[in-house]
């Protein structure tokens, strides 16, 4: 009996994590996207949103699919894509949904997506200039590296740089005090 227990209970945390919802390629979209819903209304959603471990699986298709399900989100504050490929049809669409749905002060993390620099330039770019965001870490891609994208970067004003060569990742942040700056440049090291 208490085995039975403990298995309901990590599913639960499975499903959503302490009020994060993460989407994982082993459970079907439309079921994730319910369960999404419920977890909204129900009050248990605390705004933070992941993708996991979709690799190369994660299809545009998919990204299409889920974004006008997410466009009520106003109150989104995180979206992490973790183990997840992604290129710039990916990013199209999820510059379309933050424009539509204009979270305030959120935050962006990538984490090995396999993402260039030709891929992030225009995403990073726009999102600072016409999107009210906080912070957006790309850890370990090392391909944002490849050409002008860092320079691009460094021109953009009330915007910080922060960059681990080491990580091969980078961390930008709006102008915002010390404190905040310091723990997103921790975070990149992760």
């Amino acid at each position: 009996m208490m085995k039975s227990k403990t298995v309901q209970l990590t599913k639960a945390f499975n499903d959503i994590d302490f009020g994060k919802f993460t989407f994982r390629p082993n459970i079907s979209i439309k079921e994730q996207i319910r369960k999404l819903k419920k977890s909204i209304q129900t009050g248990k959603w605390n705004g933070h949103l992941s993708f996991q471990g979709f690799k190369g699986t994660f299809k545009v298709e998919y990204w299409i699919y889920i974004e006008p399900h997410l466009r009520d989100l106003s109150q989104l504050q995180r979206i992490k894509f973790v183990d997840t490929q992604l290129d710039k049809q990916h990013l199209d669409i999820l510059f379309k949904l933050l424009t539509w749905i204009q979270p305030f002060n959120y935050e962006l993390k990538f984490k090995q997506n396999e993402l260039d620099d030709l891929d992030v330039q225009e995403f990073a770019l726009s999102i600072f200039t016409y999107t009210k965001i906080k912070s957006l870490s790309i850890i370990s891609n090392p391909g944002i590296f490849k050409g002008t994208l860092i320079s691009k970067l460094k021109e953009l004003q009330n915007v910080t740089l922060i960059i681990n060569d080491d990580y091969k990742s980078i961390g930008l942040t709006t102008k915002l005090t010390q404190k905040f700056q310091d723990s997103i440049s921790s975070n990149i090291l992760l």
